[in-house]
């Protein structure tokens, strides 16, 4: 036991030098003999109070996508149910807080880039929009400090009151550090709004010669600022800003700089770009002068802003393309481009099939006919020609595509193969053929390729576009039936592929003999047996037999009998006198009982005429009967003293009276 104990020591001091020296310090403040579970809340409530300072301070920072991240972290955390109001409502306020300051950030910056591009009247509109999101984000913050610290602080207890007194210390200093920076946000406003505003409105003016002038000509701008009273406003910047269309438009020159001179005036020659824009021709260039105050001028005078407008001409050049509807892959083209105006200047042209470029090169004519070779790689549909002509001076670039049809010559198959396969004596089949052109002509070196139960071969064509190819054939257990496919690809890129199919039916000749010789065996075991019976059975039906002078087929009858006629059916008999007695007697009792029918035997005769005959005939005609089965079945046949009972005993049947 003492050994157990000294053991467990050593393990405890081991995890207490391994552990971080904060959680040591954290360990040391725990009040002893606390209740686990109640220190476990006050941790937690301490521990959401920490993490809420971290985004008081992000936010004090502007780095408010930290916040965000920090504040989609606590709500992830597992909460008791009666903190978990609290802790919704604290996160609510401070998104809310975020959000309304980073828009406020984005519309100041908004407000910055527009005054500095002179749209004054659209940067007091995004100011005062900022205003609004910022009274929004201070309301928001009056109501954070209570929710936070009350909220939260209620859930820790007694002990720890001094941890808590800090934490809520730290709150009220970030949220004053956070107040401070609205207010620096509320001056900055104010200053940039004084950029624009002002107490003293200025006026500028602005105007452009010549008001219509060809692309890459001098324009010479010229103005004039001054204050509401007519004063000249000496030694001021003023911005000059080139647009396309509308004020605001696409920017087409770098805003030039220019300050101006005594009497306030402004004047510089600028020559303009080469740019081949319609706009420019229809609706103009607008040339826009701003003047933002700076310096002293801030809190003195206004911003004001003017523009004026010029026509920016060019010349187009209009590119025709002609080429062939239909071209083959691989194969070269002629292309014809032609340029319109021409001016006998060496202008340098790019033509593109679809996207790839296929010839960069300079027109000295106005029309030029060029080869160009259709990238193999190009399947069948249709393609683009692009013509591309790069601009010279006054003349815009000129574009224009045609389209093309690429199409594939046909390939042709002729393949020569069994149709029928004996299987074992015929294990392997041969398969020949050539693959041609529309005009029978071979293809070298054409991809062959042989498909066959579950099989591939592959060949090349020769220089006749001959191939051969020899493969198995499976085994089958007696026939079977597997489709050939053959696929030809030719190495020419303008050749389509070709496919031919052929169904092969395969037997096995061992099988089949090996069943036809069952067949045969048991037919001859049949006919054997059959020829037996016959020996043993006559086939005879129940025929009419006419007695003339005792005479009847099949034999004699004795005399005394007399002339009989009877109809037999259906039977397979040994002809002979007991039957012939047995034939007379049917024919007589036939009266009482009906004849027999095909489909009877001797017994259901026999049971058929029970109810009809009387019982001394009825026994008298029993006895003949078994008799008759035993002429007609019995291998041994009938002794002499049969012949005499069956005599004895038709006789008196036929003698007998009974119907």
């Amino acid at each position: 036991m003492r050994r157990w104990l000294c053991g467990f020591t050593v393990v405890i001091l081991i995890l207490v030098a391994a552990m971080p020296p904060a959680t040591l310090a954290f360990l040391n403040n725990v009040p002893p003999h606390e209740d686990p579970e109640r220190a476990e809340r006050a941790v937690d409530a301490l521990y959401l109070l920490a993490l809420y300072c971290n985004v008081l301070e992000y936010i004090g920072e502007v780095k408010l996508d930290n916040a965000t991240s920090m504040l989609k972290l606590i709500e992830g955390i597992e909460v008791p149910r009666n903190v978990r109001y609290v802790i919704d409502r604290t996160n609510q306020l401070l998104n809310k807080l975020s959000s309304e300051l980073n828009e406020t950030e984005n519309r100041i910056e908004e407000a910055r880039i527009l005054i500095d591009n002179g749209f004054y009247e659209e940067a007091l509109s995004e100011l005062n929009r900022a205003l609004i999101c910022l009274a929004r984000a201070n309301a928001t913050l009056d109501e954070l400090p209570v929710e936070l610290i009350q909220g939260l602080g209620k859930f820790v207890p007694k002990d720890y009151e001094e941890r808590l007194r800090e934490i809520s210390d730290r709150i009220s200093e970030l949220v004053d550090r956070i107040r401070d920076l609205i207010e620096e946000i509320l001056e900055e406003m104010r200053n940039l709004r004084m950029r624009v505003t002002g107490r003293i409105p200025t006026f500028i003016m602005v105007n452009a010669t010549p008001q219509t002038l060809m692309v890459g000509g001098n324009l010479t701008i010229h103005g004039f600022l001054y204050d509401v009273n007519g004063t000249p406003l000496n030694g001021r910047l003023v911005k000059i800003f080139f647009e396309l269309s509308t004020p605001g438009g696409e920017s087409i020159i770098e805003p030039i700089q220019v300050y101006t001179r005594l009497g306030g005036a402004f004047k510089f020659t600028v020559r303009m770009p080469y740019i081949y824009r319609e706009e420019s021709m229809t609706q103009g260039v607008i040339v826009r002068a701003c003047y933002t105050p700076s310096g002293g001028d801030v809190s003195i005078y206004s911003a004001s802003t003017n523009y004026t407008k010029i026509l920016l001409l060019f010349n187009r050049t209009i590119v025709t393309i002609s080429a062939p509807e239909e071209v083959l892959p691989g194969k070269n083209v002629s292309v014809s481009i032609s340029v319109d105006p021409w001016i006998n200047v060496s202008r340098k042209i790019h033509v593109f099939f679809d996207s790839r470029k296929v010839l960069g090169t300079t027109l000295n004519n106005r029309t030029i006919t060029s080869t160009i070779k259709i990238p193999a790689s190009t399947g069948p549909g249709k393609h683009f020609f692009r013509v591309v002509v790069e601009p010279y001076e006054t003349f815009s670039p000129g574009e224009n595509s045609t389209s093309v049809t690429v199409v594939l010559e046909e390939t042709f198959l002729k393949v020569s193969v069994k149709d029928l396969v004996l299987y074992p004596f015929e294990s392997k089949v041969l398969l020949e053929g050539f693959v041609v052109d529309e005009n029978g002509s071979g293809l070298e070196n054409a991809l062959i390729r042989v498909f066959f139960q579950g099989r591939e071969y592959a060949v090349n064509s020769s220089r006749d576009g001959y191939f051969n190819v020899s493969f198995n054939v499976g085994f089958s257990i007696v026939f079977s039936r597997s489709t050939l496919t053959v696929l030809a690809d030719p190495v020419e890129p303008w050749m389509s592929s070709a496919s031919w199919s052929h169904t092969i039916t395969t037997v096995n000749v061992l099988s089949v003999f090996f069943i036809l010789s069952v067949i045969l065996l048991a037919f001859m075991n049949a006919s054997r047996l059959r020829r037996v019976g016959e020996r043993v059975f006559e086939r005879f039906t129940w025929i009419s037999v006419r007695g003339s002078r005792g005479e009847v087929t099949g034999g004699k009858i004795p005399v005394g009998i007399g002339e009989a006629t009877g109809l037999l059916r259906g039977y397979t008999v040994r002809r002979g006198p007991i039957v012939e007695y047995y034939l007379r007697v049917v024919e007589k009792i036939s009266r009482i009982v009906g004849r027999p029918k095909p489909y009877e035997t001797i017994r259901e005769y026999l049971w058929r005429a029970k109810n009809a005959l009387p019982q001394s005939v009825l026994r008298l005609f029993e006895k003949l009967s078994f008799l008759a089965e035993k002429a007609i079945y019995s291998p041994t046949g009938c002794s002499s003293e049969d012949v005499s009972s069956a005599e004895s005993i038709a006789r008196r049947i036929l003698e007998s009276d009974f119907g």
